[in-house]
């Protein structure tokens, strides 16, 4: 069915291939039509649409436009009426139609004996809470990268499109996610994966060859010492009581630091007879640290944790290290405060991929022993930074245990390995980036030096048709004499009008076919703080909002292609 269409999006070295091929028998295809979407949805495979108009019925859900209201229904007169129905029922001669005179009887009855409900309406389902508008940016963002790449198949565009590394460094980026997978499960397969890098690190073979990617994984392991909690389901706890709930509140709290505070008291107060316990973390150049701070008895406890590990287990960890204090000194009910609203929540929610978090399943193991024990455990989240005097004299503590804090000697999360993979992905493909801009330098890697964060164009709203052009311009493709020299579709790099080498410098600030426009924008340029002499390559490497506009302004009132 397909119509030859490429259906992958395929990097600018690669050829473009049709490998998703749809099949069907003769007689429906000679009725159907076969269509590629124009948004690849994120992937890298182009979603196929198959319109086959076949005539048959289809049955949607039915909805009842009304209830019957059965609490006040007159059954005596139900009864009396069906009843004479009964006596003076005709003869039929098929199943069928004294299916159907029963049937209609019985509804007309009911209209007359049984009063109706309010009608009833279909319950719209309502749209995922995360849903908000930076996802509709997102997705805006995507589409209009894909459109751009489609008009120009350039690198730096399909790095702006896909936003994913080289593929070596993603293939070795999944090697390491596997390895960490192994190590977490203590599989089998990871003494086959040793016997591989030995056999990597002596053998001939691989000597003129590069490693495969496991084992240049367990070697970059071992070069960053990542190391990975093997996690095993405690024996002494059923896995029911794992999975039981426990209080957590979330207080929806607005901006105002008054109504924080009343808030906080509030549940405070049903809380009363509770020990407070206030936890926080904190992550900075220096390192890692967490405590936590009980007012009623003025005590506290500070602890260094490892510089690897991210705010997300620190501030995890500082909930267990007060649960554990609560064992230890036999606090009774106690309620913890905690300013980590993605700890809280994951908690709180509790799905099977939370449970995968060693430090979340510490928690839970530990409240269901209290339970045991007939404590109860409160988790509550406080917001930060809004005057409440308890949170910030823990704010104060988790800065201090950087340095002066008991060092706890916990293995990473398998999370937070994660974590230390992917920056250290990014720092790979930066220096990659910087060296390809020193080795093969090209106009785009002048006016983008350092690895781009996201699309050059995300935080300015200008039609399309302006971003493909300056996109264009930056690369240096596009329809002026030097660039179409280069390609042999014109006889002379030199502009018609002016006869001089006509590359964009001279299109944008010296053809004397836009000089009006030339001299306009070399003004604004010039007011806006750019110093003279100027060329488009600087224009364009300052990333500034003003600046783009005016290009805009250029194009458009200039008329010219690009």
């Amino acid at each position: 069915m397909n119509d030859g269409s490429p259906t992958r999006l395929v990097a600018p070295n690669q050829q473009v291939t049709a490998p998703d091929v749809t099949i069907c028998s003769r007689d429906i295809a000679q009725i159907s039509h076969w269509q590629l979407t124009s948004d690849t949805l994120g992937s890298d495979h182009f979603p196929i649409l198959m319109f086959i108009p076949l005539s048959f019925q289809v049955y949607d859900t039915i909805y009842p436009k009304y209830k019957w209201n059965m609490k006040k229904a007159n059954w005596s007169l139900y009864h009396d009426l069906l009843e004479d129905i009964f006596d003076s029922t005709p003869e039929f001669y098929s199943t069928q139609s004294k299916y159907d005179y029963l049937i209609e009887k019985i509804n007309d009855v009911s209209e007359i004996s049984i009063p109706i409900l309010r009608p009833f309406k279909a319950k719209k389902r309502p749209p995922p809470p995360w849903w908000d508008e930076q996802c509709i940016s997102a997705i805006a963002q995507r589409t209009s990268a894909l459109a751009t790449y489609k008009q120009d198949s350039s690198l730096a565009n399909f790095v702006h499109c896909k936003k994913e590394p080289p593929l070596h460094l993603r293939r070795q980026m999944l090697s390491s996610r596997f390895l960490l997978k192994v190590q977490h499960a203590d599989s089998h397969l990871l003494s086959k994966i040793h016997r591989l890098n030995t056999m990597d690190l002596t053998c001939k073979y691989w000597t003129k060859r590069n490693s495969p990617p496991l084992c240049s994984a367990i070697q970059y392991a071992n070069r960053i010492q990542l190391t990975s909690h093997s996690q095993r389901v405690i024996q002494d706890i059923s896995y029911f009581h794992l999975l039981s709930g426990f209080d957590v509140r979330v207080p929806a709290y607005k901006q105002q630091p008054h109504h924080i505070q009343n808030l906080l008291r509030e549940v405070q107060s049903k809380l009363a007879g509770d020990a407070f316990i206030y936890t926080d973390a904190s992550k900075s150049a220096s390192g890692t640290g967490c405590a936590h701070y009980i007012p009623s008895i003025d005590s506290f406890s500070m602890f260094k944790l490892p510089n690897e590990f991210t705010i997300f287990s620190a501030e995890a960890i500082a909930i267990c290290q007060a649960l554990q204090f609560v064992e230890d000194h036999n606090l009774g009910n106690t309620s913890i405060f905690s300013d980590s609203l993605s700890v809280v929540s994951s908690l709180k929610n509790g799905s099977p991929f939370d449970m995968q978090n060693i430090h979340l399943f510490n928690i839970r193991w530990k409240i269901s022993q209290l339970k045991q024990r007939g404590l109860r455990i409160t988790l509550v989240w406080v917001k930060a930074h809004s005057g409440i005097i308890h949170n910030e004299k823990a704010d104060d503590l988790a800065k201090m245990s950087i340095t002066s804090g008991t060092k706890l000697d916990i293995p990473l999360s398998m999370q937070d390995n994660r974590v230390i993979l992917k920056g250290n992905l990014l720092k790979r493909w930066r220096t990659e980036w910087i060296e390809y801009c020193f080795t093969s330098p090209t106009r785009y890697n002048l006016i983008h030096p350092s690895l781009p964060r996201g699309y050059w164009h995300e935080n300015f709203k200008i039609p399309r048709k302006y971003i493909s052009c300056i996109t264009r311009a930056k690369i240096g493709h596009g329809v002026f004499p030097s660039h179409l020299a280069r390609l042999n579709l014109v006889p002379s790099a030199l502009c018609d009008v002016c006869e001089v080498y006509g590359d964009l410098d001279h299109c944008f600030f010296g053809c004397a076919k836009f000089l009006d426009h030339c001299n306009a924008l070399y003004s604004d340029l010039v007011k806006s703080g750019i110093s003279a002499p100027l060329n488009t390559s600087h224009v364009f490497s300052l990333g500034r909002s003003d600046v783009i506009v005016l290009v805009v302004k250029f194009i458009r009132n200039s008329g010219i292609k690009i």
